[in-house]
């Protein structure tokens, strides 16, 4: 169950960077910096993960439901890019209707 989790870890890290840095995700400051701010934790719990090789359910659980929400995140804005043609400008109030 570790590894799962600790894939589960690394995606969800890869995503948050993406998505703080990258033009296409067009939200607010406070989310970039949190999801900054949930990059740098995941970083934490991976090295946690490794040096154990354990995991409690509740953290398996966690990390595997942060991977699937940002997984549906990532689909979601490239989706809308794409059938838009637009990358930043307008998306925050087309995103949350579709």
């Amino acid at each position: 169950m570790w590894i799962v989790s600790l894939v589960s870890l690394i995606g969800v890290t890869a995503l948050c960077v993406i998505g703080t840095f990258h033009r296409s995700y067009s939200d607010n400051t406070l989310q970039r910096w949190g999801m900054a701010g949930v990059a740098l934790s995941m970083l934490s719990l991976i090295e946690h993960v490794i040096a154990t090789e354990s995991v409690s359910p509740s953290c398996a659980l966690l990390s595997v439901s942060l991977l699937v929400f940002a997984l549906g995140v990532a689909q979601k804005v490239v989706r809308f890019s794409n059938e838009t043609g637009t990358e930043a400008d307008g998306m925050r109030e087309d995103l949350h209707y579709r």
